[in-house]
């Protein structure tokens, strides 16, 4: 392949996947949301695999938004019982995930939602994908790399 077309093709693939991560402000530490009684962090880390792909999530059947590639948002909750969901749209080939769980008063939350391939089979390739519920030791590390994102 010559120069020429191998600079166009690499200036595609960037212009296609730029738009595939999260531009908001980088995370700066932890802060718990004014008005609400305990906060949720939820994140997606960078990964190649699914990259693309920006989940539609919600909580408690309210809309929160599209979570990109190294991309977080933070929720402000009443104290009690919650359902944090990734919703899946017409024709994905993933099914709906949910996490159920209860905050107290002045809790600070921390959710991963995660995607791996499992397998391929010709051009069609499987993903799984979950939430995974972190301590804020395991969650810091990895928000420092995240940008935030304004729920919708």
């Amino acid at each position: 392949m010559n120069e020429k077309v191998l600079r166009i093709v690499m200036f595609f693939i960037v212009i296609l996947t730029s738009g595939c991560t999260a531009t908001g402000q980088k995370f700066s530490g932890v802060s718990a949301v004014q008005s609400a009684e305990c906060t949720a962090y939820v994140f997606r880390r960078s990964k190649f695999v699914g990259a693309a792909y920006c989940p539609a999530i919600w909580i408690d059947e309210r809309e929160v938004g599209c979570l990109k590639n190294s991309g977080f948002f933070r929720l402000g909750l009443m104290a009690g019982a919650h359902t944090l969901t990734k919703h899946t749209r017409p024709l994905e080939a993933t099914r709906d995930q949910h996490i159920r769980f209860n905050c107290k008063r002045d809790d600070i939350l921390y959710f991963e939602w995660s995607t791996d391939s499992v397998g391929s089979a010709g051009v069609y390739m499987a993903f799984s994908d979950e939430f995974i519920q972190h301590s804020d030791k395991t969650a810091l590390p990895l928000l420092n790399e995240m940008r935030e994102q304004t729920s919708e």
